[in-house]
């Protein structure tokens, strides 16, 4: 399982390839993450100057679609797809 974390990664190419590598046939990766390209345009802008102040982490923008693709371009099948809002979306993918 992984939740809000492929947005503080940096290397999800990476990440991704040695989660799908560890899994075990048969098995699934249940993902939970916030699609920050998906976002509300304000908070988008407003992420830069918290990061300044320190109130905020780096992070790695990527839309909804780019996750799954990047899923589906390392080998996994996804096979239940869940946006329970614009910009929160959660995966299980084997």
């Amino acid at each position: 399982m992984g939740h809000s974390i492929l947005h503080l990664t940096f290397n999800n190419h990476k990440t991704l390839k040695k989660i799908f590598a560890g899994l075990k046939p048969g098995g699934v990766f249940i993902l939970g993450s916030s699609s920050l390209k998906d976002m509300n345009p304000l908070i988008q802008s407003a992420l830069p100057v918290m990061q300044i102040l320190g109130k905020a982490p780096k992070l790695h923008f990527f839309s909804a679609n780019e996750l799954v693709e990047l899923h589906t371009k390392i080998g996994f099948e996804v096979a239940e797809r869940w946006e329970y809002k614009k910009s929160e979306l959660f995966l299980v993918a084997g």
